[in-house]
């Protein structure tokens, strides 16, 4: 958003509140101020981030969410907009080389890197003299379309997007934050700050005011009300339907989109919610965060184990909503990148299993019979990829997240 979006005239006159302090509520917040508008977040848990958080456990450091930065000049651009730069706000980021590995089950390994020389030695080796060769084209302009111009993407096509990944990852690699992806959040949050932008902690949102079809304002659960003129939600989308945005009825405007029968069904029945709740959701996952007792060098910053049977684990995750019987997962060690990550001379791991969105009474296994089913797993793999006889004595602690904690 540009500082030309509003008219002069009334951009000290906007009151605007964004409910959630993820990393789209925070980058907002920093836009609008920019902007000369009055932002207030709003932010239910005591430290802003969302999913973009850290663990901070006995000298280990784990980043909840993201572990790769990806288009790394669609950050520089955004914080160039706000008239500085990751160098001026002392946020510095590392280039993980090689990007990383991915182990196939019968512990074969693929290398993926930047380095044109040693990604083609690498393609070669498994695809053949030609393999190089048949590298798809340069795809900027969709990049440009998709994260520049911001044009529509229905929901079936959207799997598409993720080809975009082959070509920013070989050719702008992959990066990492010192000191983890919450720095650029917190280097947000103090520019948007300096703007004017205000953030309450600890403040969790009941519901959205509305008047004549128009967000006037929130209710916090302490009973107070903000007015605004504008409120961005950058709550989870279902929950936000669910339980933020009362019903509206029914207008003529709905009655046109009626030609989608999804629509029509939804907003009869009172608002749009009844119908987000039914559709498919994407996948979910079990995190263990372990502290090690001692540096592994046989990993990267970025691990991948691929199972045997991937497409069958595909019907597992997102047909039976369950954890597949052979998981494929991820293993991230910051603590290689960014020695600061671990005390000295150990490691910290983020391991990531996916599985299905969890549905309480279809007849699934406890979660804890699944988390147990998860770990082993994992240390078996990769106790058989490493020829390791002892993977979980060097295992100091775990903290653990799965689905049932993403909702909460």
């Amino acid at each position: 958003m540009s500082e030309t979006f509003f008219e002069p005239s009334e951009q000290r006159q906007l009151k605007v509140v964004i409910v959630g302090a993820g990393a789209g509520g925070i980058s907002t917040a920093a836009r609008l101020a920019k902007a000369g508008i009055h932002v207030t977040v709003l932010e239910k848990n005591s430290f802003p981030g969302g999913r973009c958080s850290l663990i901070h456990h006995e000298g280990y450091r784990f980043d909840q969410g993201p572990s790769l930065l990806l288009l790394p000049n669609l950050v520089h651009s955004t914080f160039d907009d706000l008239g500085t730069s990751l160098d001026k706000e002392s946020v510095k980021v590392y280039k993980c080389e090689p990007n990383y590995k991915v182990y196939f089950h019968d512990r074969k390994c693929v290398t993926l890197s930047t380095d044109q020389s040693l990604m083609k030695n690498e393609i070669e080796k498994w695809e053949g003299s030609e393999g190089y060769e048949r590298i798809p084209g340069h795809p900027s302009i969709s990049v440009r379309t998709v994260s520049e111009e911001h044009s529509p993407s229905i929901p079936y096509d959207a799997p598409g997007l993720y080809s975009l990944l082959q070509y920013t990852e070989l050719t702008e690699g992959v990066w990492y934050p010192k000191g983890g992806f919450h720095e650029i959040l917190k280097a947000l949050i103090k520019i948007s700050k300096k703007d004017g932008a205000i953030y309450r902690l600890s403040t969790p949102v009941d519901k959205v005011l509305v008047s004549n079809g128009k967000a006037t304002g929130v209710r916090l659960s302490s009973g107070e009300d903000i007015q605004a003129d504008i409120v961005v939600l950058n709550s989870d989308l279902v929950y936000s339907y669910q339980n933020l945005i009362p019903p509206q009825p029914l207008t003529l405007l709905d009655v046109a989109l009626s030609l989608i029968p999804f629509t029509l069904f939804s907003r009869l029945l009172g608002s749009t919610n009844i119908g987000l709740g039914s559709r498919d959701v994407s996948c979910s996952s079990i995190s263990f965060y372990w502290g090690m007792k001692r540096i592994i060098p046989e990993f990267g910053p970025h691990n991948v184990f691929l199972a045997e049977r991937y497409r069958e684990s595909f019907d597992d995750i997102f047909k039976s909503h369950t954890l597949p019987k052979e998981p494929s997962f991820y293993v991230n060690v910051p603590s290689r990148i960014d020695p600061t990550a671990a005390p000295e001379e150990k490691d910290s791991f983020v391991v990531l299993v996916p599985i299905g969105a969890f549905h309480k009474g279809k007849n699934q296994p406890r979660m804890e019979e699944l988390v147990e089913r998860a770990r082993n797993f994992v240390i078996d793999r990769i106790e058989k990829q490493y020829n390791f006889k002892d993977f979980r004595q060097w295992i100091d602690f775990e903290l653990i997240n799965t689905p049932e904690t993403c909702q909460d």
